[in-house]
């Protein structure tokens, strides 16, 4: 291969690799965003308003709220 068919490759590639870097972080951040709004949903049906108002301003309480009541395939 030459040099300018190389270069051209390589181009390629990275630039492939770039879109699918940021096709994924649009997906987690999609992925991230469904699992919240389903936690909300179920802490909403339960009637648990002090469960959702905390876990609005306590990471470590919402994720334990996401194992318990998101369940992931």
């Amino acid at each position: 291969m030459t040099g300018l068919g190389q270069s051209i490759l390589e181009e390629g590639i990275e630039c492939g690799i770039e879109r699918g870097i940021e096709r994924g972080r649009v997906q987690g951040i999609e992925h991230g965003m469904n699992m919240i709004l389903q936690m909300n949903q179920r802490l909403l049906q339960e009637k648990r308003y002090a469960d959702l108002e905390r876990a609005t301003n306590d990471k470590e309480y919402r994720e334990h709220l996401l194992r318990e009541l998101i369940q992931e395939p």
